[in-house]
Formats: C-alpha cells, structure tokens, sequence
C-alpha cells in the first residue's frame, strides 16, 4: 500500500551516535506506550529530539524522526512523510551491513502500530478514480451513439 499525500519529500533525521542501533523485533508493550505517548506529547518538539527510558535495566533511546513507511493495520505503508518515533538501544555487537538506515523498509526492524493515519486521502483518490472512469464511459457511449447516426 501507498500514500502520497501533501508531505512529498521527507528529509532524512539525525542519527543517533555509532554506539547505539535501531531495536530489532518485536517491541514490547511497554516500550511501545512510550513511545505512542510521546509521539503524542512530543509534538512541540524538534525532529532530532532525543529521550531515554529503562527497559528491563537497560537504556532505551527514543528520537523523533520523519518516517517514509510504517505499518498500519498490520500492513506495510509506503511513501509516506510523517512523525514518528524511533527506539534505539545501546549496540552490544557489530551488525555488518547496518548502518541504521532507515529508509528502506526492513520488518526486522522494531515496529508497533501506532494507529496514526498515514498522510495522504485515500477517499480523495478513489472518489477521482471512480470519477474518471465514468467520464469516460459517458465519452464511449457518446462516441457509439454518433458513430450510428453517421
């Protein structure tokens, strides 16, 4: 699925330092009322708005950051600009080939629905669509009809 709503480009956040790393798998309940409350409570703040809290006795990070895709409603959503929240945790070990890029949709990487609605109005489109086809359709029909009576 895709939206491309009023927020075309998305420019890129800050990362955080080389010592921390995106939280990979399934993101506990508790972290991911964190992080919906603060997307929520942090909406005054900058992108690039750093956070922490305590997960089992370990650090969490959380940065406010644009997000170019999400899942909602359990399905992934792309080509979208919107706010988000992003865990990072202390990096214990090297991951090769990781660099935190977050631009590409990866499902290893820690992810909850937020039941925030992705930019863009899906009604709008369909209702176009739906439009269009019956202009065209009156503009077939209206072709065969002079096409008998020449």
């Amino acid at each position: 699925m895709s939206y491309h709503g009023e927020l075309a480009a998305c420019p890129p956040g800050p990362l955080p330092a080389k010592t921390w790393t995106v939280w990979l798998g399934p993101v506990p309940s508790e972290l991911t009322a964190f992080a919906v409350a603060d997307l929520k409570t942090q909406a005054s703040h900058p992108y690039g708005y750093e956070w922490m809290t305590t997960y089992n006795g370990e650090q969490v990070m959380a940065i406010k950051q644009h997000h170019t895709w999400t899942y909602f409603g359990g399905k992934l959503v792309t080509g979208v600009c919107i706010p988000g929240i992003t865990l990072y945790r202390p990096e214990k070990i090297a991951i090769t080939g990781f660099e935190n890029d977050l631009s590409t949709p990866n499902p290893d990487i820690a992810w909850f629905d937020n039941g925030v609605e992705p930019v863009g109005d899906l009604n709008l489109i369909l209702g176009s669509a739906l439009a269009l086809i019956v202009v065209i359709a009156l503009f077939i029909i209206a072709l065969n009809r002079f096409k008998k009576k020449t």
